[in-house]
């Protein structure tokens, strides 16, 4: 059985989201040390070293402007206001978060990827 957990953490290049969403990795590591969770930072081509470097378990995926935009808009249907969404094994989006914002990350954290890894 595969539990593994995949979130798309989607760029905006503004250093102190950029910030706030490391911050937020971080976070999810820490919170979730033994479970499977894969983390891909979505930029557009040229993304900050900042991000490069967040932590070896994250994965920067660089994109064309168009290709990015389609991924964020087209595929994944976010909202302006969010950055992140989650994947189950399954392929399924199981929820779109905004990162920057603490209580709709306390909200995946503490919320979503409790149930999804069934630690409730």
């Amino acid at each position: 059985r595969n539990d593994s957990i995949t979130l798309l953490v989607f760029d905006d290049t503004i250093p102190e989201n950029q910030h706030k969403k490391s911050l937020q990795i971080g976070r999810i590591f820490t919170e979730f040390p033994s479970e499977k969770i894969q983390i891909r930072y979505v930029a557009e081509r040229g993304a900050s070293e900042q991000m490069r470097m967040l932590d070896e378990r994250v994965k920067v995926s660089e994109l064309s402007h168009d290709l990015f935009s389609t991924s964020r808009n087209c595929i994944f249907l976010l909202k302006e206001s969010d950055n992140t969404v989650i994947i189950d094994s399954r392929k399924r989006i199981r929820g779109q978060y905004n990162l920057n914002d603490m209580e709709d990350a306390d909200r995946l954290v503490m919320q979503e990827l409790n149930i999804l890894f069934k630690r409730y």
